[in-house]
């Protein structure tokens, strides 16, 4: 009777392991999901920003392009509330990263207020800043949740996350070092060249942390299966 108490308990506890990681793995889809979207946004931005420099010089005014700003603004805003109330979704598995996700909120909101009130003021600069910052502690507490939460799924993309967060950490600091030292007029030529490395490294690292995010959601979602 003991022993049938413990094959079933830890049958439920399996169960609800199993259950904890489809959950992970599906919010983790939506996730990529949503950066897919980014990405197609940001194309979008691209292309109408130059139907709407096309349409101002034939009008002769800056309607169109105000308004493609309008527009787009909000729905990169819109995309950013919803990938943030996603990552706060998760926060039930682990508390940090429903603070992750409030920070992300918040990096956002600080972002979209400069770019449609405040833009080239020095509240817009606060705001900016206050984004940049909130935007790297949002990184790094994901990054470290994503590497405890993945561990029993697949302890290699866990070891990933690390190596990724690690990463982050040293080109973020180079790229606000490298950028400090261009104000240095004795080693500003050495300094600009370091930020456009440092910058290429930021955008390596930005795409390693998508592959990151289809690795995890398929790593937790096997993993679910297998229980």
């Amino acid at each position: 009777m003991y022993g049938d108490n413990i094959g079933q308990e830890n049958e439920e506890a399996y169960r609800s392991l199993s259950a904890k990681y489809d959950d992970l793995g599906k919010k983790m889809q939506t996730l990529c999901y949503i950066i897919i979207a980014t990405i197609v946004q940001v194309v979008l931005v691209f292309v109408f920003a130059i139907v709407a420099v096309a349409i101002d010089y034939t009008t002769g005014s800056e309607a169109a392009s105000t308004l493609f700003s309008i527009i787009f603004g909000l729905i990169g805003f819109g995309i950013s509330i919803f990938y943030g109330i996603t990552v706060m979704g998760m926060g039930k598995y682990d508390e940090e990263l429903k603070t992750a996700g409030i920070l992300y909120i918040v990096s956002a909101v600080c972002t979209n207020l400069n770019n449609m009130f405040f833009d080239d003021t020095w509240i817009g600069f606060i705001l900016e800043l206050a984004a940049a910052v909130l935007s790297v502690i949002y990184m790094i507490k994901f990054a470290t949740c994503m590497e405890y939460l993945t561990f029993n799924a697949d302890s290699s993309v866990a070891d990933s996350w690390g190596k990724f967060k690690n990463a982050f950490i040293i080109v973020t600091v180079g790229t606000v070092a490298s950028v400090f030292f261009m104000f240095i007029p004795i080693i500003r030529i050495l300094a600009a060249l370091a930020s456009i490395v440092f910058i290429i490294a930021l955008i390596v690292v930005y795409i390693w942390q998508i592959v990151l995010l289809f690795k995890t959601s398929a790593a937790m979602r096997n993993f679910s299966k297998r229980q």
